[in-house]
């Protein structure tokens, strides 16, 4: 499981994503939301919210990793590995092949430490139940 975020990490953390601050984002139609709530400058998981049993069900996966821009001049890649390790290792029935895609989002709005320690940190999984083929006549 280790290799598989490790390949995942070296991936997406050359695509991370500078933003101002986070606005989460509302389930819609088919797709659902897990929020995984980190504290700054953790990988521990404080709270969880959404349908974790879908997962188990799940087709495509895309997680956003949330940070915050404190300290501006460090990268916080082996922060967000172990975030991600503390996921996989939760739920490690989901395979690298779900995973389309993890964007990494820098919040710029927390380049101050009291800024920064008030933003969401963690992590929010995106995905649609897999869907069945059609049973052959």
């Amino acid at each position: 499981m280790l290799i598989i975020c490790a390949s995942l990490i070296s991936f997406a953390q050359k695509s991370s994503l500078k933003i101002p601050s986070y606005l989460m984002p509302v389930e819609k139609d088919a797709e659902k939301i897990v929020v995984i709530n980190m504290p700054f400058g953790k990988p521990d998981i404080t709270s969880i919210s959404g349908d974790t049993a879908g997962l188990r069900n799940a087709g495509d996966i895309t997680i956003d990793l949330v940070y915050t821009d404190y300290p501006p001049s460090l990268t916080l890649e082996e922060l967000n590995q172990k975030r991600l390790n503390a996921f996989f290792n939760l739920f490690s029935f989901i395979k690298k092949k779900q995973i389309q895609k993890i964007s990494y989002l820098r919040q710029l709005d927390g380049s101050i430490k009291d800024n920064a320690t008030n933003m969401f940190h963690g992590l929010v999984i995106k995905y649609r139940p897999k869907q069945n083929k059609p049973k052959k006549p």
